[in-house]
């Protein structure tokens, strides 16, 4: 295809644009050697692929110059390989609907991210790996709907947190380890309901127990946990790979979703209180009179 000064301006070409091409290429340029100029901006690469229509052969070339590989679906990318419906993205390998992204791999439904690998619906989002439903978040690692938290390692819907290990249901906590159900929490370690404790280890309902006990707790809950997690793993949306999904950032309302057998177990807990459990989880029925 040759192009012309003509050509770009009735494609749409910005101001800048069209004086660097009336400077260098005043009489006009094939394509495939306007695209093979060195050090071409990335940018008119992508803008002339979407608005000169190139030829098949062109096309080709393009992806060639941008390193990309054995993909379908994609535009203005580049170094992408073994990828499908990629979009203003580089550095994509063995991935599927990334929007906005670099370096990913392994990895589906990933928009506004960076360093994500072997991973699943990751927004805004970066250093994730082997992890599902993470939002907002950074060092996320074999972990799974993780929002607006950062250095979390092995665990599972943790809102507004950091540093935080081997836990789950966890609300604005600030370095915790084996701790589940617990809420503006900091620096506690084998906890199970706890709310607002600063320091502590082996803790229920904010009340310390032996550490056999507390073994017995947890041997209880991870027995459940299966129950627990089919009704708090789903976010509340369908995903569309092209938006960044709203998600209700007001963790202790997803407690509604799960099941009552699982709050009669919890009232068989040692220092079980109502009034505590509605400040963990705000629900009307841990109301006391």
């Amino acid at each position: 295809m040759f192009v012309t000064y003509d050509h770009i301006t009735k494609a749409g070409a910005c101001e800048g644009g069209q004086k660097w091409f009336l400077k260098n290429y005043p009489n006009g340029v094939e394509l495939k050697e306007l695209m093979t100029r060195r050090h071409l901006n990335k940018a008119f690469l992508h803008w002339g692929y979407k608005y000169l229509t190139p030829n098949e052969e062109e096309k080709a070339l393009y992806h060639n110059i941008l390193h990309n590989e054995n993909n379908s679906d994609i535009l203005d990318c580049d170094n992408t390989c073994n990828s499908t419906r990629i979009f203003n993205s580089s550095h994509i390998e063995n991935s599927k609907d990334v929007h906005s992204s670099k370096d990913i791999k392994n990895s589906n439904v990933v928009i506004n991210s960076e360093s994500v690998e072997n991973s699943g619906q990751v927004f805004l989002s970066e250093f994730v790996y082997d992890s599902n439903k993470v939002l907002n978040s950074n060092n996320v690692n074999k972990s799974v709907s993780i929002i607006d938290s950062t250095y979390v390692v092995r665990s599972h819907n943790i809102y507004m947190s950091n540093l935080i290990t081997g836990c789950a249901e966890i609300y604005k906590g600030i370095n915790l380890e084996d701790c589940f159900f617990c809420k503006e929490c900091s620096n506690i370690k084998h906890c199970f309901g706890c709310y607002g404790l600063k320091e502590g280890e082996y803790y229920i309902f904010n009340k310390q127990v032996s550490p056999e006990h507390f073994e017995i707790i947890k041997k209880q809950y991870l027995s459940i946990m299966t129950m627990i997690l089919k009704y708090v793993d789903s976010w509340p949306i369908d995903i569309i790979y092209v938006e960044i999904p709203k998600i209700n950032r007001k963790f202790p309302q997803h407690y509604e979703t799960i099941p009552a057998k699982f709050w009669k177990w919890v009232k068989t807990l040692p220092n079980y209180s109502d009034k505590h459990m509605h400040y963990l989880t705000f629900l009307p029925e841990f109301l006391t009179k």
